[in-house]
């Protein structure tokens, strides 16, 4: 099965802070969350509108929108370690 990435993707009824709660879980907590919430993860990415296998589409306009709804994808870098 393959889902591709659309403009309705944005409009989906998933917020920030559920993919913040979904983040921080590891493991088979993660896998639970998931099957519990969504049904699968394959669900989980329907409703994303994106593919469990291939990611976003790529296209500039869609991934556009997908920052303006959740924000950048970036983890910040580790400050770096004193010498004192």
């Amino acid at each position: 099965m393959e889902y591709i990435s659309s403009d309705k993707s944005v409009e989906s009824d998933i917020t920030l802070l559920q993919l913040r709660e979904l983040m921080e879980a590891r493991g088979m907590v993660a896998v639970e969350r998931i099957q519990k919430k969504y049904g699968s993860v394959i669900r989980l990415a329907m409703k994303l509108g994106t593919s469990p296998s291939n990611g976003l589409s790529g296209d500039p306009d869609d991934i556009e929108l997908r920052r303006e709804k959740y924000g950048s994808n970036i983890i910040p870098p580790k400050p770096p370690k004193t010498l004192l």
